[in-house]
């Protein structure tokens, strides 16, 4: 009996402490470290996805577009930057490598930074990336080269 019962307790363990963390409570972002990732897509007048390349920060994120052509494609470590209107002087692409700092505090509630205007263009993004963020600072420019 007293077997039985320190298995049950050994497997009740495990499930806890499994169960009980996710990736947000496991992974935060620093304020301090600057993020390089690559855009991936972008949606006015607020958002920029972006596959993050040096830190575990987002999610395994599939997009499904539909603007002239239906397009898939499935992206790991995904995040959404939610005030790119505020960097509007730069041109980014599909494809550019950019360099980032994310805002802690403003990403609290990430929905707080997105532009109140509407979007003009005619882009239909069906998801969005549950990992989303506030910037303080953007660039195609590495940080080491922007020191």
């Amino acid at each position: 009996m007293n077997t039985l019962k320190t298995v049950y307790l050994s497997i009740l363990g495990m499930i806890v402490l499994i169960s009980g963390c996710t990736d947000s409570e496991m992974i935060s972002p620093n304020p301090n470290q600057c993020y390089e990732g690559i855009v991936i897509a972008g949606d006015c007048p607020s958002h920029l996805f972006v596959q993050v390349t040096n830190a575990q920060i987002g999610e395994s994120w599939e997009l499904i577009h539909n603007q002239d052509l239906y397009e898939q494609a499935t992206y790991n470590n995904a995040i959404s930057i939610n005030n790119i209107h505020q960097f509007s002087d730069l041109d980014l692409q599909f494809g550019d490598k950019v360099y980032f700092t994310i805002n802690t505090e403003a990403s609290k509630d990430p929905n707080a930074c997105i532009a109140s205007t509407v979007c003009t263009a005619d882009v239909r993004f069906q998801s969005y990336p549950n990992k989303r963020y506030c910037i303080n600072t953007i660039s195609k420019q590495s940080c080491n080269e922007a020191n």
